[in-house]
């Protein structure tokens, strides 16, 4: 049943919300319905309605708007390739001090940032290259998860439409050409 004085939907994608009785390893892969919901309303503009019934089942109702609409993104460079991150999912961009980085217990590298420790990730299978330059963190909160997208450089921000034909690229004037979306959903 919902919380008092919200909806269903508002309560199953509340931050943190489970059914799960207790951490079990096979309860989830830390990606919650309020994922769904942040990327759903805020980033695409569209909505979720979720109706139930006891015994009978659950509907969710994406509505997803079916025009072009214009998203502002960071252009960002990691090893030589250019991508675009919907700005909506980048809370803070800084600059990584090398002597900084740690390993995690389970010897993931990790960065401090406002007292904690999170961990770094890269967007390209091989990881970032090692070369000699600035690195910049992008912060990054998929869920209750925060992460930290190492990259080379960040072009600029600036305001697409997405590619038409691929739905998973924009054009951007800052490169001048169609360069891939980084969807957080789809990685983190």
């Amino acid at each position: 049943d919902p919380q008092p004085g919200r909806t269903l939907w508002e309560t199953v994608s509340t931050p943190g919300f489970s059914t799960a009785g207790a951490d079990a390893q096979v309860s989830g892969e830390g990606v919650g319905l309020d994922v769904v919901r942040y990327s759903v309303e805020r980033i695409i503009g569209g909505s979720v309605q979720l109706e139930s019934k006891r015994g009978r089942g659950t509907t969710f109702r994406l509505r997803i708007p079916t025009g072009e609409r214009p998203l502002t993104v960071l252009v960002i460079e990691a090893n030589g390739r250019h991508t675009a991150i919907p700005a909506a999912y980048v809370y803070d961009v800084v600059e990584i001090d090398r002597s900084r980085v740690v390993r995690g217990a389970d010897g993931a590298l990790e960065y401090p940032y406002a007292g904690e420790n999170v961990p770094l990730r890269s967007l390209h299978a091989g990881g970032i290259s090692d070369a000699d330059g600035t690195l910049h963190g992008l912060l990054m909160q998929v869920g209750s998860t925060w992460q930290m997208i190492v990259v080379h450089r960040v072009a600029g921000t600036e305001t697409v439409l997405r590619d038409a034909a691929a739905r998973d690229r924009v054009f951007s004037q800052s490169v001048d050409r169609s360069i891939p979306l980084f969807l957080p959903l789809r990685y983190l």
